[in-house]
């Protein structure tokens, strides 16, 4: 006896079941369409605000940082001036306080070195030392002639007497400052450098 055969269930409205739907590329697409524009739409403004809250900071910064430039400039600029004012007066930019002298003048010995290139201008000062009662001079040419104003300069501890020996030739106590550059085989027992400038 032949099996029978089973009854299909009767066809539902609507369009009819097709294999080649799951298949078709056309219709995926279509289907994925609003989904891609949707999250491409989103990185573009994530794109957009991150460029705004990144270029702002850093022009900011960067006009900051050219303020701070000119700022800078500006002040070295300044002192250059200031240095330039007080080198063409003769005077140092970080002149010593007055001091007073410990040494009589008879026990403090002085080398005068001729840095003007006027002949005899060593002698004349020693001279004029040896008149305030200063016992040890020797005389000398500096290491160049070209000094533009006559320098007062003493050893550590002697600030009073070089101050000292100033007043005596009517220098500016303005233009007395340490030592600096000598060495010690061309000071010896020195203890204040009189260096004769223009």
């Amino acid at each position: 006896m032949p099996t029978p055969e089973p009854k299909l269930p009767p066809p539902t409205s609507g369009t009819p079941y097709s294999a080649s739907a799951e298949t078709d590329p056309s219709w995926h697409f279509s289907t994925a369409l609003p989904y891609i524009g949707a999250i491409l739409g989103g990185l573009l403004l994530v794109l957009v605000l991150g460029l705004i809250f990144i270029a702002k900071p850093m022009a900011v910064s960067a006009k900051a940082q050219s303020n701070t430039d000119e700022s800078t400039l500006a002040q070295e600029t300044q002192t250059q001036k200031q240095t330039q004012k007080q080198v063409t007066k003769g005077g140092f930019i970080n002149a010593p306080k007055k001091a007073a002298a410990e040494l009589p003048r008879s026990k403090t010995p002085v080398l005068v070195l001729n840095g003007s290139g006027r002949s005899g201008a060593a002698e004349q000062t020693a001279q004029k030392l040896q008149k305030r009662n200063y016992r040890t001079v020797r005389i000398n040419n500096a290491a160049h002639s070209d000094y533009q104003r006559t320098l007062i300069l003493y050893r550590y501890g002697f600030r009073g007497e070089a101050q000292r020996a100033a007043r005596d030739l009517g220098i500016s106590w303005k233009r007395v400052a340490p030592i600096d550059g000598m060495r010690r085989s061309e000071i010896g027992q020195t203890r204040v450098v009189i260096i004769l400038g223009n």
